[in-house]
């Protein structure tokens, strides 16, 4: 088992991790305390190559104090022009509660990713359970 995610994640060739400034495009509400935030990477190549299991770190800037959080990237990396995370608000989280009660179409947000390389490779047809 542990060597198919070994062997998985050294086949990918997602790109390196970059800084960059997204923009919101759109927020939508999934459940209740669930959103999903649209963002748009202005940058000329566009959104990043990414594989499925990848995570966005957002850098938030809150009432003057710098704030780090990683994200699970939820959108498919087939989509090119947009780059989707779905978040729960947490009760006592300084950056989920923002998002969810700040972030709206038009703002920018510092980004670094695609981070992680817990991912696999959709060409394997070897049958894998995650427990």
């Amino acid at each position: 088992m542990a060597d198919v995610l070994i062997d998985a994640e050294s086949a990918h060739a997602f790109d390196e991790a970059q800084a960059r400034t997204l923009e919101c495009i759109a927020v939508r509400d999934e459940a209740p305390g669930v959103k999903t935030f649209r963002l748009r990477d202005p940058h000329p190549d566009g959104v990043r190559l990414f594989a499925p299991g990848q995570a966005m770190l957002l850098a938030l800037n809150i009432d003057g104090v710098r704030h780090d959080r990683m994200f699970s990237i939820a959108s498919s990396p087939v989509e090119r022009d947009v780059i989707e995370l779905t978040i729960k608000a947490q009760a006592h989280g300084v950056v989920t509660r923002w998002l969810h009660e700040r972030c709206a179409p038009g703002m920018r947000i510092d980004a670094r990713y695609p981070l992680g390389r817990f991912t696999l490779d959709p060409s394997n047809a070897t049958p894998l359970a995650l427990v």
